[in-house]
């Protein structure tokens, strides 16, 4: 009994299939397991050449795949070149059927530590989750105004209503009712945060993290079904779009806020412009959350991929080359402003408790 892999072709790269046939059997004696692939950059490939072969009915041997097949093995599982010959491909699983059974929940025959991925990214949404959602319910210390700063932390920004100089309408309006806490985080933090829950990568990331959809490549998840994002509540991820629209006028006003914090008060209530330790977080803040931004999935379809040529339009062929560039360090951006918006709100905070103290450069 001999193991082959390969991809069946024209079928999505997440397919992977792995194919068990005994060389002295028939081919429809072929067992096609389904398992998923991730269709990430493989490393460490190595090369075997080997030849398929399959017993027609007149007992004569024929060849079904090329000769000295370059395969590709990875953590032991071999995944033939898209040089193989297709049609022979299709013609060896036409005949193999899918069993039944499937994989129990973290049954795999992976051999490396593949839950160390999913953890970690579960420990720091979570991490990011608890300490956000305690400051937004905090409602103060989250503005420095001391030794002539003008900071203010980006998860207040734009303040609405509050008791900060930054505020754009004032304090709490009087219509408020007594009985909800009142915070100005809470009637802003929706937009930046629905961006992220959106989020094409963020959506990958929390499905294995949170809910074991699948934890990883190759691995048994609990669900039995998938009815994809086709219903609810999941369809409202489609909104991610609209979400972008939001987040693109949030970065105009981080950009405000970053501006402002280059002017520090003099004793007489002159500005002048200077440079603190604050000020370097909120611009770092805004560089970060517009490079995760501007190297959105859907930003990148809306400034050309739409176009069928995007290369007969040159600027929109510039901005899609632009976008895309972000785009391809999309995960690293998503977790370096995830982190950096978090540190920026702390580091306002505490030094507007008193236990930082904001160092003033010139």
């Amino acid at each position: 009994m001999k193991r082959y892999h390969g991809t069946l072709p024209g079928a999505a790269r997440c397919r992977l299939i792995e194919l068990q046939c005994d060389e002295a059997a028939p081919l429809h004696s072929a067992v096609a397991l389904m398992t998923r692939w991730d269709g990430r950059r493989f490393a460490g490939l190595r090369t075997e050449s080997r030849t398929i072969e399959r017993r027609t009915p007149n007992a004569e041997r024929q060849t079904v795949l090329e000769k000295g097949a370059s395969y590709r093995y990875v953590q032991g599982q071999a995944i033939p070149p898209n040089s193989l010959c297709r049609a022979a491909w299709a013609n060896l699983m036409s005949s193999a059927t899918v069993p039944s059974k499937r994989r129990a929940f973290g049954a795999t025959m992976r051999r490396d530590a593949w839950w160390t991925q999913p953890l970690f990214v579960f420990l720091g949404l979570a991490t990011f989750l608890v300490y956000s959602t305690w400051a937004a319910f905090q409602g103060n210390h989250y503005w420095l105004d001391q030794n002539g700063a003008n900071y203010l932390s980006p998860f207040y920004s734009p303040e609405l209503f509050g008791n900060s100089p930054h505020a754009i309408f004032g304090p709490k309006p009087g219509w408020w009712p007594s009985w909800l806490l009142f915070s100005p985080a809470l009637l802003v933090l929706w937009a930046p945060g629905g961006f992220r829950l959106t989020c094409y990568y963020y959506r990958g990331a929390y499905y294995k993290a949170f809910w074991a959809d699948p934890p990883a490549c190759a691995v048994g998840e609990p669900r039995i079904g998938y009815p994809g994002e086709n219903s609810f509540p999941l369809i409202l991820q489609n909104i991610h779009r609209y979400f972008l629209y939001l987040a693109l006028l949030f970065i105009l006003v981080l950009l405000h806020d970053a501006w402002s914090a280059f002017w520090f008060a003099d004793p007489s209530g002159a500005r002048h412009f200077g440079l603190g330790v604050g000020t370097i977080v909120l611009t770092l803040n805004v560089i970060l959350l517009g490079s995760y931004t501007f190297g959105c999935h859907s930003l990148r379809h809306l400034i050309g991929g739409f176009l069928d040529e995007v290369s007969k339009q040159p600027i929109h062929a510039k901005c899609y080359a632009c976008v895309s560039r972000l785009n391809g360090r999309h995960m690293l951006w998503a977790w370096m402003s995830l982190f950096w918006v978090g540190f920026s709100d702390l580091y306002v905070r505490l030094c507007s408790m008193g236990i930082w103290h904001d160092w003033r450069i010139f």
